[in-house]
């Protein structure tokens, strides 16, 4: 009897184990179509592809730390220890949504949906290595709304902007779309709520946007990208808008002079260095612009920093990069090779190099 007791119990546990599973799966269901509808929604609320973006909602703008990428167009995202993602569903938009008329049968691919969907936390590896390529009118909306939307509260997670770099990278490669990928970048870099990582970001590839076809590129549309430069370094205190936007320049400069020339980055970088409110970030890349030019009007300074064991590391290190960039600076950098600091040491290693293989 006891036997026929326990068999019945395991019976009943059996069927309660089902049906809770069966709910869950109705549940995991019902989660996916309000994930799919959401997305579908925020496309229908987005103005038409080559319209000026809307400006964004005033939010308070993310505190974040941010080192500036010296002589470097590109930004380096580095992917964490991810877990395989699983991709959603395809979704399918109707002809018109919202006043943006997309062409027929036009989708929304898996991948993207499941990157803009911010609960997925293997994001950024599928960012990297699943999203390039060409996307059609509607799938560049999608990625362009989610990039105009600060972080926010999510500013905290650094792989948000590892996200947002390799949506970036991808953007620049539809070339077919390229004003309006330029207005998204502008809108960003124009949004205090955006922050200063992501504004810099911005910049960074409105740069790249030129130097990638610095003869295709129309005026109207490379004229934007050097107002926008420009305009950053004005804020010249704190945070890596100027220095942004001075190696922006200096870059373009390099690859086409017929909007800015060299001579006239110089003067800026000038500006920067004799500006006491300048910050450290400004200094350090108006300090390498000033030794890419090979200009030797600020060597003594240089001179004095790299020898200051208080002077701010980053300040230090452009300051020798300048020392060997221009003649009659080797004496200082071979006494820098016997330096304590070991990246200092590093730094007039390389300098050296580089100035005899300039000779």
């Amino acid at each position: 009897m006891k036997k026929i007791k326990i068999l019945l119990l395991l019976i009943i546990c059996i069927l309660l184990v089902a049906v809770l599973l069966s709910k869950n799966k109705r549940h995991h269901d019902n989660n996916v179509e309000k994930v799919i509808e959401a997305d579908v929604s925020a496309v229908a609320e987005s103005p038409r592809l080559g319209e000026t973006p809307s400006q964004m909602s005033e939010k308070e703008p993310a505190v974040t730390n941010n080192i500036a990428v010296l002589d470097n167009d590109k930004i380096i995202a580095t992917s964490p220890e991810v877990e395989e993602h699983h991709q959603t569903p395809q979704e399918t938009v109707s002809n018109s949504v919202g006043g943006f008329v997309a062409e027929p049968n036009q989708s929304v691919d898996s991948v993207v949906s499941y990157i803009v969907d911010m609960k997925n936390n293997d994001r950024q590896n599928v960012a990297i290595n699943e999203l390039p390529g060409k996307k059609n009118s509607l799938e560049i909306k999608v990625l362009s709304d989610f990039l105009k939307t600060p972080l926010g509260d999510h500013a905290v997670y650094s792989r948000e902007y590892g996200i947002r770099n390799a949506i970036m990278d991808v953007l620049r490669e539809q070339t077919d779309e390229s004003s309006y990928v330029i207005s998204v970048f502008v809108q960003m870099y124009e949004n205090p709520a955006q922050g200063d990582v992501m504004q810099g970001y911005a910049l960074q590839h409105l740069a790249s946007t030129y130097i990638d076809s610095p003869t295709t590129l129309s005026l109207d549309n490379k004229t934007r990208i050097v107002e926008n430069l420009y305009d950053a370094l004005q804020y010249n205190q704190e945070g890596t808008l100027a220095s942004t936007g001075l190696i922006g320049l200096q870059n373009i400069s390099q690859s086409d002079s017929s909007l800015v020339s060299q001579q006239d980055v110089l003067k800026e970088a000038h500006a920067l260095l004799n500006n006491e409110q300048t910050g450290f970030l400004a200094e350090m890349s108006a300090l390498q612009v000033c030794g890419k030019q090979k200009d030797n009007s600020f060597v003594n300074r240089a001179e004095q920093n790299a020898l200051d064991s208080d002077c701010n590391l980053g300040v230090r290190l452009a300051s020798i990069y300048l020392l060997g960039q221009t003649e009659g600076n080797e004496a200082i950098l071979e006494t820098l090779k016997n330096n304590q600091n070991n990246m200092v040491r590093n730094a007039a290693v390389t300098a050296i190099k580089k100035g005899l293989s300039a000779d």
